[in-house]
């Protein structure tokens, strides 16, 4: 039985990217229509296609542009960690952006205008947030500590990032891992404040709503 994760919806609902081991030997990225479920095309064949030696889609998923033309994801090309930029209907590579600091990237997101991605990244063991200017094509590191910070999702207005962390919950001291929490982060000051969540368990995957 092919195991199908981490799918995206276009911005126009209309098309939906995930991935699946439905071929057997490998888990490749599939785009398909909403509205029927048929299979529209195998957007990148990791069997085949040489960009990419390892696509980061066990915990993480990709991300459309927000005019739904173009999908990244975080890919390992030749050992170096990268963003892949994809056109979804040919599966052809437009843009692949090494991040040399990083070792892993996971859940690339992109900004509401378009002329950024953020994404948390493994350096050196440590799980941050990084945002990519895909203008200036340069990368800043948000966050630099030893919690682990993942998800990062982009406020409608571009202005803050909602993201998964430990930072109020684990001990650096005792080395006591805590539990997931959920904060804002300023996407200018890089100031971090605390979201309300259960007190209990994991908070995972913010989203936001469109206004």
């Amino acid at each position: 039985m092919a195991t199908n994760v981490s799918p995206s919806i276009s911005p126009d609902g209309k098309h939906i990217v995930f991935f699946s081991s439905r071929d057997l030997f490998s888990v490749d990225l599939f785009l398909a229509e909403t509205s029927t479920g048929r299979i529209v095309r195998k957007v990148v064949d990791t069997a085949l296609n040489q960009h990419f030696t390892s696509l980061q889609f066990i915990s993480s998923a990709g991300s459309w542009s927000p005019d739904g033309r173009q999908f990244v994801i975080g890919g390992v090309r030749a050992g170096k960690a990268v963003l892949a930029i994809l056109d979804p209907q040919d599966g052809d590579v437009a843009r692949e952006i090494e991040i040399p600091e990083a070792g892993e990237i996971l859940n690339p997101s992109w900004s509401p205008d378009g002329k950024a991605i953020a994404f948390s990244a493994t350096v050196g063991g440590d799980s941050d947030l990084f945002i990519y200017d895909l203008g200036a094509s340069t990368s800043t590191r948000m966050t630099s500590d030893m919690f682990a910070d993942l998800q990062p999702a982009w406020s409608p207005d571009g202005q803050r990032i909602a993201f998964v962390t430990d930072r109020f919950t684990t001990q650096v001291d005792t080395l006591h891992a805590g539990d997931y929490r959920l904060a804002l982060l300023d996407a200018a000051s890089k100031r971090i404040t605390a979201l309300p969540t259960f007190p209990q368990g994991k908070n995972i995957n913010p989203q936001w709503n469109p206004d």
